[in-house]
């Protein structure tokens, strides 16, 4: 019996080993591309609904356009104007889209504006509508507490009221006690 439970622990260990350093060097497909070298780019899409939805995809699907394009979910998208691209943890080039752009958004550009008004800035860190946003919806915590004495109060009571029935009782029937 023993040697059974060995030999499906032992049939088990490989599978499960394979899934956890698949997912430690970043799951399916970049783990296989990872280990073989395959150049490859990173994709994020952000949804209708503002989710991120990441792809994983090789450079090879580039196609040398103007500008240089790739297939995703059906679509076209437009790969690494300047400014667009930005590098993942690992070193690999990584695009974002919006839904419904082909055009990749500019990540590197985005706060190329002029200065910031220093009364706008203390304003908004006066402001404490964020703090009040993030505490709607939550309950308050339980006053425990307030239980624990609202229920030694009522056990006192209750056993006062035993304590006097009793007597009332022996008052009103002698002969009961």
């Amino acid at each position: 019996m023993a040697d059974l439970i060995f030999t499906i622990e032992l049939i088990a260990f490989f599978p499960i080993l394979g899934w956890i350093v698949i997912n430690h060097y970043g799951g399916w497909p970049l783990a296989y591309y990872r280990a073989r070298g395959i150049p490859r780019f990173g994709h994020i899409i952000f949804g209708a609904d503002r989710k991120p939805h990441a792809h994983i995809h090789k450079q090879e699907v580039v196609h040398e356009e103007s500008p240089p394009m790739f297939d995703c979910q059906g679509k076209k998208w437009a790969y690494g104007k300047e400014g667009s691209q930005i590098l993942t943890s690992i070193g690999d080039p990584l695009v974002y889209h919006n839904f419904d752009d082909m055009n990749p958004i500019l990540m590197l550009e985005f706060n190329n504006g002029g200065e910031v008004d220093g009364e706008l800035i203390m304003a908004a860190w006066k402001n404490n509508a964020i703090e009040r946003m993030h505490s709607v919806g939550r309950k308050a915590p339980i006053p425990w507490f307030l239980i624990l004495a609202i229920g030694v109060i009522a056990i006192v009571m209750v056993a006062v009221n035993i304590y006097f029935t009793r007597d009332a009782l022996c008052a009103i029937k002698p002969q009961v006690c």
